[in-house]
């Protein structure tokens, strides 16, 4: 079975924010490592934990999404 999965969208983030080396994560200025996986999860490096995001999560933060696109398709 082969499962196609496109996300396409946009994320505004806060100043000094940057993508990490491999481009899968967004290191936040405050050291936070933002990915998106089944939901968008957030991991603090320095305590080891990690947490799913809520949208009102992620505004907190200062990171608005504007997803156009999650699709499944199974092929």
């Amino acid at each position: 079975m082969n499962v196609h999965y496109q996300l396409t969208g946009s994320l505004e983030v806060p100043d000094g924010s940057r993508l990490s080396d491999a481009e899968t994560a967004i290191i936040l200025p405050d050291g936070s490592v933002i990915k998106l996986w089944e939901a968008w999860e957030r991991h603090l490096p320095a305590e080891d934990t990690y947490s799913t995001l809520t949208h009102d999560g992620m505004c907190a933060l200062g990171i608005f999404d504007d997803t156009l696109t999650r699709e499944f398709d199974e092929h």
